[in-house]
């Protein structure tokens, strides 16, 4: 039990950390959901160390990757995914952002993969 009566219900990531080099992904960020432009490089890169540094926290800000299906957003996410285990949570559904704000409220990282326009 932690204080105020809280519960601490995590169980690790999915996966062990290791010392290494990540090119390809260092790249995919860039060039695909950046489009090459180095600040939003850089926001992404920061967004994602925040939450993997400070998972029982919320970022106060989502991520929002747009762009056709087979454009490269899931390779990145699902990478995230990964990494939290079962901490992750996948929404593949067409949700609204009320209902995908809901069911992902509960987990440090959630991969929505349709929302509608407008959203």
């Amino acid at each position: 039990m932690l204080p105020g009566n809280k519960l601490n219900l995590w169980r690790g990531y999915g996966v062990e950390a290791c010392k290494g080099d990540w090119p390809l992904m260092q790249q995919h960020i860039k060039r695909i959901l950046a489009d090459g432009i180095s600040e939003a490089c850089d926001y992404i890169t920061r967004y994602a160390a925040w939450i993997v540094q400070n998972p029982g926290e919320r970022p106060g800000v989502a991520l929002v990757l747009r762009g056709g299906e087979g454009t490269g957003k899931g390779v990145f996410l699902r990478c995230l995914l990964r990494e939290f285990g079962a901490h992750g949570s996948l929404a593949s559904s067409t949700l609204t952002c009320t209902r995908a704000s809901s069911c992902l409220r509960m987990k440090p990282i959630g991969l929505a993969t349709k929302l509608p326009k407008g959203n």
